[in-house]
């Protein structure tokens, strides 16, 4: 008889997850995105300023290019480089009112050294005024 009704007994497969299995989940996964979003976010605007500080040193470089091979002077607005408006530039060489500098025929420019800024970070450049070359700064 034992055989009999453990035959009749009717048979539960798993097909799935329950309402539990599903919420603990979900609460996992809102946790792990609390944490990592304002890191993210972080990295979002660090990588923003770097495009930016790229863009202007691609840009000086190709200016001071530009005034040795047609043997002309150039005047830049580094303002200009930078499409991302809450991208803050400050030219923080002594005596500059402007954000502009000029290169000459001969290579060299103006001393400039420009600070980008966006929240915490920055990030300077300077050009030599002798060799008109420039650099990033510390």
């Amino acid at each position: 008889m034992s055989r009999l009704s453990a035959d009749r007994q009717p048979r539960h497969s798993v097909h799935g997850f329950t309402l539990i299995e599903l919420l603990v989940v979900l609460v996992i996964l809102a946790l792990v995105m609390s944490i990592s979003a304002p890191v993210l976010y972080r990295a979002n605007e660090s990588a923003r300023l770097e495009r930016a500080a790229a863009l202007v040193y691609d840009g000086l470089r190709r200016s001071r290019s530009i005034a040795v091979t047609q043997g002309s002077e150039v005047a830049l607005d580094v303002r200009s480089l930078v499409p991302d408006s809450a991208i803050a530039i400050t030219d923080s060489a002594p005596g500059a009112s402007s954000s502009s500098l000029i290169f000459y025929p001969d290579g060299s420019a103006t001393f400039a050294r420009f600070t980008l800024a966006l929240g915490v970070y920055r990030r300077s450049l300077t050009v030599d005024w002798l060799t008109g070359r420039a650099a990033f700064g510390e």
